[in-house]
């Protein structure tokens, strides 16, 4: 394959991308594909992605979004998507019929005030009645699905903050219903993290009665970080399903990030033990021509759970 990108341009990705695969020495794929970003006065943004599959002459993929933010406290975006799938030639799997779908999905966001953040998004897929493989519709499948979700954020201080989200899955014959409520306290530059989250979910679906019921959970967290490199939580959760009765899991972590500096001194490597963000939480400035190691930053270390 080959690609083509454009460099060097502020406000402007584009990528153009041509591929062949070959399998058993005979072609089995050949795509095209169309990606563009674009900037608009730092305010708005167009995304455009297009996949073609040449060997089969369709389109596979399309999605076109619109992101902008007209003020500096309401983000809002839109995108539309077309998609179908698409199979190396040889493969059986060709030959069965994958329902493709279009969709339409937006969002909004706003935080007029520091203490106040709002949110909400939602979308509908459209596509053709589902059929067996022998071209039995499926009729209580449905044509159209609908997703919605929102949500409100409340700070009246920096360490803490609440977070009471809704969501809303409807069509292909059923639905589903979910309430979150979060809490989390993270005083003192986030050394201490205390967090509580109680779920609710309603689930019925007509090609799954057997699931249908009340489905959520209760989940208590304490995590702290008194230095750079010690990390630990606690967690206690309760889960309530209708099949389940008194399901109480609790795990605990720890994690030591220990990591390795290697510099250069004198023309010569020497590798000293000291790790780097201690040495920047000490405010003491880091050695020139350095060479760092995975460590803290890079997840070299040990840890340990129990559950």
């Amino acid at each position: 394959g080959v690609a083509l990108s454009a460099v060097n341009l502020r406000d402007t990705q584009l990528r153009i991308g041509f591929q062949d695969r070959m399998k058993n020495g005979s072609l089995s794929r050949r795509h095209l594909s169309i990606d563009l970003h674009k900037g608009i006065v730092q305010r708005v943004n167009i995304r455009a992605n297009l996949a073609v599959d040449l060997l089969h002459q369709r389109v596979q993929d399309v999605l076109v979004g619109l992101e902008g933010r007209p003020l500096e406290w309401l983000k809002a975006g839109f995108e539309y998507e077309h998609w179908q799938p698409s199979f190396d030639a040889d493969t059986i799997w060709s030959v069965f019929a994958t329902d493709p779908y279009d969709s339409v999905r937006g969002n909004v966001h706003l935080a007029p005030v520091r203490w106040l953040s709002v949110w909400a998004s939602g979308g509908v897929q459209v596509y053709p009645q589902a059929v067996s493989q022998d071209n039995v519709p499926f009729g209580e499948l449905g044509e159209i699905s609908g997703s919605q979700r929102a949500g409100v954020t409340l700070r009246p201080t920096d360490f803490l903050d609440i977070t009471v989200d809704e969501r809303l899955i409807s069509g292909t014959g059923g639905q589903k219903v979910g309430l979150a409520v979060v809490g989390r306290l993270h005083p003192w530059h986030g050394k201490l993290d205390l967090s509580v989250r109680g779920d609710v979910q309603q689930y019925d679906f007509e090609l799954q009665p057997g699931l249908a019921g009340t489905y959520g959970g209760l989940a208590v967290e304490v995590g702290g970080r008194p230095t750079g490199w010690v990390r630990g939580s606690l967690r206690a959760e309760y889960i309530f399903t209708p099949f389940l009765e008194n399901n109480l899991q609790v795990s605990a972590t720890l994690d030591l990030l220990l990591g390795l500096r290697l510099y250069k001194q004198r023309d010569a490597l020497a590798l000293e033990s000291e790790q780097p963000a201690l040495l920047a939480n000490a405010g003491r400035a880091l050695p020139l021509n350095r060479k760092t190691l995975p460590g803290l930053d890079g997840g070299m270390g040990v840890t340990g759970a129990l559950r």
